[in-house]
């Protein structure tokens, strides 16, 4: 047995955890341009696939034009937390393996709350 034989979550290599930080950081700053200062590159106007839209008028199953600042944002932000929280400790040991697994399943708890405050809480979406 290797010594992180004892992972019960898949990780990501070590490596991940900078490519992470770099990604927030990207993420940040790009948050910081498009919402603190109204900056969206017209190179992200696409028409674009969406199950539901009601910026001007509701559609469903539609093409619309778009721009993609916020949601790229939110992308590169989320990818870099995934990154940075999934990536393998250098020294891994059972305590961080056990640790991880209670995090998610806190997480899990947490999110169905959410979820299911949500359904009572936002309207209008359908």
């Amino acid at each position: 047995m290797g010594p992180a034989s004892h992972t019960l979550v898949p990780l990501l290599p070590s490596r991940a955890r900078e490519i992470g930080w770099a990604l927030l950081c990207a993420g940040a700053a790009f948050a910081f341009f498009v919402l603190r200062l109204g900056k969206r590159p017209a190179a992200l106007d696409v028409r674009i696939f969406a199950l539901y839209s009601a910026f001007f008028e509701k559609r469903s199953f539609a093409w619309i034009e778009k721009n993609l600042s916020i949601e790229l944002t939110i992308c590169v932000v989320l990818l870099g937390l995934f990154c940075v929280l999934f990536a393998r400790e250098r020294q891994e040991t059972e305590l961080t393996s056990a640790l991880r697994v209670r995090a998610l399943v806190g997480a899990l708890f947490v999110n169905t709350a959410l979820l299911c405050a949500s359904l009572f809480t936002v309207f209008g979406l359908g």
